[in-house]
């Protein structure tokens, strides 16, 4: 399929140019998403882990609540991987716009330290990503976690609504329902998805609303 074949290619070029940019900055990086399995009348999920890596670079943002600091840049690089979808959206995808309700819950459920996918989040969808660390915080934390489930684009093949691998990350991202994000990060020294030699990491958490990745529907 040559539409999705190109966008194998300009996104692996993307994450190699992103990833030199950062390189020595994180030493593990792992990611998880969730599938929603859509049936009727009701809903059930479906679980679904998977351990990514690379980077990404910011877009437009949408006027919203203010970002935290320690995640500046994180809604612009959302939007940023919204805006250049492969096969292109018609019409093209909206913006997400940034919220400090959403951000409330994904803020709270990263402090707890706790590398797996919050139960008691309610109707919004959620990707996690961990990075081992010596201590301080990565400098552009947000934009790799942004990029780490971005680069997942390369396994999603939109002619037949199925993963090479994974992709649940990217396919939330580009969600066309979704219009509201809202991050966390928090630095732990316990529950470590990397075991005992990696004690310390770095933990991200993102919620969306409405969510998405409903299996049996294409993200756009």
């Amino acid at each position: 399929m040559p539409g999705m074949e190109s966008g194998k290619v300009q996104g692996a070029d993307f994450a190699k140019r992103l990833l030199r940019e950062a390189e020595g900055e994180y030493s593990v990086r792992a990611g998880s998403c969730e599938l929603r399995v859509l049936r009727s009348p009701s809903f059930a999920l479906l679980l679904l882990l998977g351990f990514v890596l690379v980077l990404t670079r910011p877009g437009a943002a949408l006027s919203g609540d203010p970002e935290p600091a320690q995640l500046a840049g994180i809604t612009a690089a959302h939007n940023r991987v919204r805006a250049r979808v492969n096969p292109p959206a018609s019409p093209a995808l909206r913006p997400l716009r940034y919220s400090s309700t959403v951000a409330a819950t994904a803020q709270v459920w990263a402090d707890g330290c706790n590398y797996s996918h919050n139960p008691g989040r309610g109707a919004l969808g959620e990707n996690i990503h961990a990075y081992a660390t010596t201590g301080r915080q990565p400098s552009k934390i947000g934009l790799a976690a942004v990029a780490a489930w971005a680069s997942e684009a390369s396994d999603y093949d939109y002619s037949g609504n199925t993963c090479g691998d994974v992709c649940g990350h990217y396919t939330q991202i580009v969600w066309r329902d979704t219009t509201d994000l809202g991050c966390g990060v928090a630095f732990c020294s316990s529950g470590s998805p990397f075991g005992a030699r990696l004690p310390d990491w770095w933990y991200v958490v993102c919620n969306y609303g409405p969510p998405g990745n409903y299996v049996g529907r294409r993200p756009y």
